[in-house]
């Protein structure tokens, strides 16, 4: 699930560039206290820590829902509205 987040690549001073990102495919992941850095497609990002965090949440949240809702298709239970 790509989520638009705010990165500086390597070489740049600031977090200026926002870029759809799906978090999961981020390689080489190094944490610091104030950002996280990580590879993607061969290039370097540093990506901010707290839109990291909400981002691999998300992430997450998103891939639960579609495992119950494949779960609920599969007939292993049933969510009945009231």
């Amino acid at each position: 699930m790509k989520q638009r987040v705010l990165i500086r690549f390597a070489n740049e001073p600031y977090h200026n560039t926002t870029i759809d990102l799906d978090i999961t495919k981020l390689t080489g992941v190094m944490q610091f206290p104030k950002e996280i850095f990580g590879t993607i497609d061969g290039i370097r990002i540093s990506i901010l820590r707290e839109e990291y965090e909400q981002a691999l949440k998300n992430s997450r949240e998103q891939a639960l829902i579609e495992m119950m809702r494949l779960d609920q298709e599969s007939g292993l239970y049933n969510i009945e509205e009231k």
